[in-house]
């Protein structure tokens, strides 16, 4: 099931004066009416919680790309049980007549105590994979992993050709730059070419340009500068994504 399975899916954020987040609700209409072995009315099910995962995980790191804060715990969705709702008379008879099999009731709040601006944050779900690696990139603490994770944005855009042919070498570096480059003159295919080889050093034990090591200070240093560059290649793609 997908949020497509839906008739809609909507996220409410309930917003003070100062712009902190104080708490989000998801409304799904549309989901599926299921019972257990027993007619009791199941609150939630498998393939609806999947799907409130998924939308959390991405809400959770758009808001950290934004604040730098990790305020939401995804896992909530499969600790706890959703409220349900009729949404016609047919269903309200059905919610009257039977019982319903919940655990915890789920009042989903957290705290954003910064600016919290989710204005854009419908548009961004279809790459919710790319913002999760440029989520993740901004958490962890290695250079080397941020690396990979920043230069995995670039994959998921740029990687495949067509759904069965991946993009490789010299033409992902002429793809990348002849999209890149509008948004940022300074970005050239040497400069592509050479990010390329650095995530290969980075992630490949026999890297034919040499593995980088975290305990060489000299290989801590390339990785470290080369991160400017490729952290912002991956916020150019995220801001204004190909089609």
């Amino acid at each position: 099931m997908s949020p497509g399975d839906f008739k809609s899916i909507v996220a409410k954020w309930e917003i003070n004066e100062d712009r902190n987040l104080d708490h989000i609700l998801l409304e799904f209409s549309g989901a599926e009416l299921r019972f257990d072995e027993n007619g009791k009315r199941l609150s939630t099910y498998p393939e609806l919680e999947q799907t409130a995962y998924l939308i959390l995980n991405y809400l959770t790191d758009r808001i950290y790309i934004q604040t730098g804060l990790d305020v939401i715990n995804p896992q909530q969705i499969v600790d706890k049980s959703p409220r349900a709702y009729a949404e016609s008379a047919e269903e309200q008879k059905i919610f009257t007549r039977t019982l319903t099999r919940v655990g915890t009731s789920m009042q989903a709040e957290w705290k954003v105590l910064c600016n919290f601006s989710p204005e854009d944050y419908s548009i961004g779900f279809i790459h919710t994979l790319a913002y999760n690696y440029f989520a993740e990139a901004s958490r962890v603490s290695s250079v080397f992993q941020k690396f990979e994770l920043y230069f995995k944005v670039v994959e998921y855009f740029f990687g495949m050709k067509s759904k069965d042919k991946e993009r490789r070498g010299d033409e992902f570096d002429k793809a990348v730059v002849s999209y890149v480059k509008s948004f940022n003159p300074t970005i050239n295919k040497d400069k592509v070419e050479q990010l390329r080889i650095v995530r290969n050093q980075c992630v490949h034990p026999h890297a034919r340009a040499g593995r980088f090591e975290s305990g060489k200070l000299e290989h801590v240093a390339i990785v470290k500068d080369k991160l400017v560059e490729i952290r912002t290649i991956a916020r150019i793609l995220l801001n204004d994504p190909p089609n």
